[in-house]
This record gives structure tokens, sequence and C-alpha cells, in this order.
């Protein structure tokens, strides 16, 4: 296996290595997408896995219909529900630094790979600059506003 370099040009805001957010702490553990998901108040139909998820709640796999009944009623809701920021992992798998980015904001380029970007997709709309703005705000998640308002940051990352 290889290990992956990728360039990361996205619209949002810069967190300093070791910052915590919301979704850092237990039961999360860092998982902003099921942190996001109860913010947002998503029940389960029923419990599909045990508390590690490494295997069927009750030790008992339920029938295929079942499982897709579960992840469809998931997939609404997300859907429904979208989060009004994206985490950018950047620096490196061993020092991981943060951004949290307006979402469909973000271009990435693996090495080798140069990706075309339309200058006109780098205009982003204040309404979703706000959004997240707001969310920062109504989650208590402070950055300093002066170094590092919601503005482009182009950024690699290596892991």
């Amino acid at each position: 296996m290889g290990v992956s370099t990728d360039g990361i040009l996205c619209f949002g805001i810069w967190f300093d290595e070791g910052h915590t957010f919301p979704w850092d702490k237990k039961p999360y553990n860092g998982d902003h997408e099921e942190w996001w998901k109860d913010q947002c108040g998503f029940k389960p139909l029923f419990k599909l896995y045990d508390n590690t998820e490494t295997g069927y709640a009750n030790n008992k796999r339920p029938s295929d219909k079942e499982i897709n009944k579960y992840y469809e009623h998931k997939s609404k809701f997300e859907e429904k529900h979208p989060p009004p920021f994206e985490v950018i992992f950047h620096c490196s798998d061993s020092y991981t630094m943060h951004i949290l980015a307006v979402p469909g904001q973000e271009f990435t380029a693996s090495r080798g790979a140069a990706v075309k970007i339309n200058p006109a997709k780098l205009k982003v709309p204040e309404k979703k600059i706000k959004k997240l703005i707001d969310f920062c705000k109504k989650y208590k998640i402070r950055y300093s506003r002066k170094k590092t308002d919601p503005q482009w940051y182009l950024c690699s990352y290596w892991g």
C-alpha cells in the first residue's frame, strides 16, 4: 500500500491542531456524522449493531429486508438534515488539523492527478457562509475571526 498525498482546496474556517469540537467528546469520539444526526434528533428504527459495532445486536443478523429498511430510514433522515459543515482533515494522519468547510466547496487532487477547477465554482453564496458561521455560534465552536474568517484554503493531507 502507498501513502496518500492529496491536495485540497476548500472554503471554510481553519482551526489549530488540537482544537476540540463538540463531537470529540464521548460518546462520539470524533464522529461528526453521528454527532450531527443526534443533534437533529435521529432515532433508528431498531438497534442493528451491538455497542462495539463489531456484530449485530443480540448476536442475530436481521433479514436483508430489515437491514435495507434500517439504512433507507437513516438515508432519508440524512437527506432531510444535511450538516451545514464539512470536516476537512489536512496536514497528516499523525498530526491531523481541521477546517470546517462550507459543504460542496471542496476540491481535491491526489498525487499525479490534475483537477480542472472552473473559477466560477469559487464563488461561495453568502447564505452558505452564514449557515457555517451560525452553526459555529450555536454550538460554541470558537475561532479567531481575524485570522480564520471563512475563506479559501489550499492545504494538503499526507496519510
